[in-house]
């Protein structure tokens, strides 16, 4: 389906029209086209090309560039092979694809899940699972979508296929055709002088990343007048998105639309909100409420996923949501919520959760109200451990620079105090020059 789309691209617009670009230099869907032709030869005498059992196993497709990569995607999809597509992260040595092929006589494309609550595993789609939620629409032809995740990602790759399946433009922040990854440092994201630079230069309209990857982007933004950007979308994914953040890219970028989605690896995307509020709200926990799944909220928090089987990736190790036969269909997210007046607000991951002396804390809750304190650049709560409560909160904060770090300290101790309950507040505090992002663009938490 890939293939077929850019050769119509190429029939309809012209072997020159670009499709991936940085403010350096641009590739074009002619020149991708070529080189994933030749390529697909090779793949076709290495690879599977049918999901049978006795089939050799499938291309594993590591090259970190952006150019290269997109070149492996649409030669796979030409020769029909079945691929594994392993993040700049992931060493291809430790790819172990695990379950049966069933694509249902499709190439099956295998991703890894984040890995953010253990060893990543593998999810079996194919290339139509994955456009499931791809917009076709003439107004985006020619449009231009900046990929700040790894393109061998889920995430990644929806920016991708609908970059490309639409007929628009990739920006790469950094380097194109290899010699490191494409878009994102060892952190997770890319340089923030690097995403302003293509922002700007190279004139991106859709922009997709993490909350964590926005504030990055806000808090380096260039000095003085606000710079002319001509975003028309922003969508945040990946982590819970909180009121402030919703509110200060508003300020910031007062023409564009700005969505958080929820979707993983397993599941593809489940729903968008479009509303400017943060959660989502709960009328799409009735029943029919939203076409790609249905959703639950269980006892204990958690919020429990039935998915429709056209974006819901096949065979992947599964939590079930209870041991009941009747329910082994729903998906223990590892997501906790609570449900307030009307709207439904994530409290983050199951497995982050901080045991202080019996109390439960949720670490974005704490991370709220520092961000709250004028001087936070960035922080990042965890559980310390501690032989009388078994855990402690801890945090490490980023300072705006120039602050007074010391008076900073205070302020951060003092305001959440004032607005926590004891056992949240951080009983250990310490201030870095970065903290940084895991290979999937969010917060990178530890444990001390």
């Amino acid at each position: 389906m890939i293939a077929a789309r850019i050769q119509e691209i190429c029939g309809r617009m012209g072997e020159q029209t670009p499709v991936l670009m940085n403010p350096a230099t641009a590739v074009t869907y002619g020149e991708l086209l070529a080189r994933a032709t030749a390529l697909a030869a090779d793949f076709e005498r290495r690879g599977p090309s049918t999901n049978s059992v006795n089939a050799p196993s499938p291309i594993v497709v590591s090259r970190s560039g952006l150019a290269d990569f997109l070149v492996d995607v649409v030669a796979a999809d030409t020769a029909g092979v079945n691929v594994i597509l392993c993040p700049s992260s992931v060493g291809p040595a430790t790819v172990e694809p695990v379950g049966d092929a069933g694509g249902g006589g499709e190439p099956r494309v295998t991703i890894l899940t984040s890995g953010t609550s253990g060893t990543p595993k593998p999810a079996h789609h194919t290339w139509r699972t994955l456009a499931a939620s791809v917009r076709y629409d003439e107004a985006l032809v020619g449009a231009r979508w900046l990929m700040a995740y790894d393109p061998a990602r889920y995430a990644g790759l929806q920016v991708l296929l609908q970059a490309l399946l639409s007929q628009g433009v990739l920006v790469s922040p950094e380097n194109l055709w290899g010699g490191g990854s494409p878009a994102t440092g060892a952190s997770g994201l890319p340089p923030a002088d690097a995403v302003w630079n293509a922002l700007i230069q190279c004139g991106v309209q859709f922009a997709s990343g993490t909350p964590t990857f926005w504030r990055m982007v806000l808090h380096a933004a260039p000095p003085g007048a606000k710079v002319d950007v001509p975003l028309s979308q922003i969508t945040l994914g990946g982590e819970a998105v909180d009121q402030g953040l919703l509110d200060a890219l508003a300020a910031r970028f007062p023409r564009a639309r700005i969505s958080h989605i929820y979707a993983s690896t397993e599941m593809g995307v489940c729903f968008s909100v479009r509303d400017g509020r943060a959660g989502f709200p709960t009328e799409y926990l009735q029943p029919g409420a939203l076409p790609r799944c249905h959703l639950r909220v269980a006892d204990d928090g958690e919020l429990w996923i039935l998915p429709n089987p056209q974006s819901a990736a096949k065979n992947f190790f599964r939590q079930p949501a209870t041991g009941n036969a009747a329910e082994d269909d729903w998906f223990a997210t590892g997501d906790l919520v609570r449900v307030e007046g009307g709207r439904v607000f994530f409290s983050g991951r199951k497995s982050d959760t901080i045991n202080v002396g019996g109390v439960k804390v949720q670490p974005v809750d704490v991370e709220a109200v520092i961000r709250e304190v004028d001087g936070v650049a960035e922080v990042c709560v965890f559980g310390a451990s501690s032989s009388i409560t078994g855990q402690l909160v801890a945090a490490d904060v980023c300072p705006v620079p120039g602050v007074d770090e010391d008076a900073l300290r205070r302020k951060i101790l003092s305001h959440c105090r004032a607005r926590l309950p004891r056992a949240m507040a951080p009983a250990i505090l310490q201030l870095k020059r970065e903290i940084a992002a895991d290979p999937t663009g969010k917060i990178g938490r530890r444990s001390g």
